[in-house]
């Protein structure tokens, strides 16, 4: 990842009109780096904003919801795309869940060896199913607000230019989505 590559696509997310075409160009460009396995975005949202969790008895309060998502599964029966499933939703009081910590910190985590550091993973399993090596998240700030959280697993080390890369591309896409 080049942070020279990064005008023409923060050029294509700000040229979007809509929110939903906004998230799609971010995560489609995300999860199209070379070895990124999972790409997603969570926005910070209340329940009732939710098509599932308005479902359901919750009250609404403040939490992460999972608004796109893409990637390439190793196994052929996962769909990265889809938007429902165990992390569509996080509580901002999961602080044992990395993508929690971001959003209520603003803290971005890397974390170069999924192996070596199981402290933020949370299924194990899946992440050596899958080949995941490395994990790294940045908080969506727009105004020293949190929006969301934007958050990649690799299938190789994610390193300092990949690093500085998304967190650039975390800015520009904060400042899109705020704009959508």
């Amino acid at each position: 990842m080049k942070l020279e590559s990064l005008p023409p696509i923060i050029l294509a997310i700000a040229e979007q009109r809509s929110l939903s075409a906004v998230l799609k160009t971010i995560i489609d460009t995300v999860a199209r780096q070379p070895d990124v396995a999972l790409a997603r975005l969570w926005l910070r949202e209340g329940d009732e904003s939710c098509p599932i969790c308005s479902l359901g008895e919750l009250t609404p309060k403040p939490s992460l919801h999972l608004r796109a998502s893409a990637g390439t599964p190793l196994s052929s029966r996962a769909d990265w795309s889809r938007l429902t499933g165990t992390f569509h939703r996080i509580a901002l009081s999961s602080s044992e869940l990395k993508i929690a910590h971001i959003a209520t910190t603003g803290e971005s985590i890397r974390i170069p060896n999924l192996v070596e550091d199981r402290k933020w993973v949370r299924s194990p399993a899946w992440a050596d199913e899958e080949g995941l090596v490395s994990f790294a998240g940045h908080a969506l700030v727009f105004r020293a607000e949190v929006l969301g959280v934007l958050g990649v697993f690799r299938r190789t080390e994610a390193d300092g230019d990949c690093f500085s890369w998304l967190q650039t591309m975390a800015s520009a896409a904060a400042v899109a989505i705020a704009n959508a």
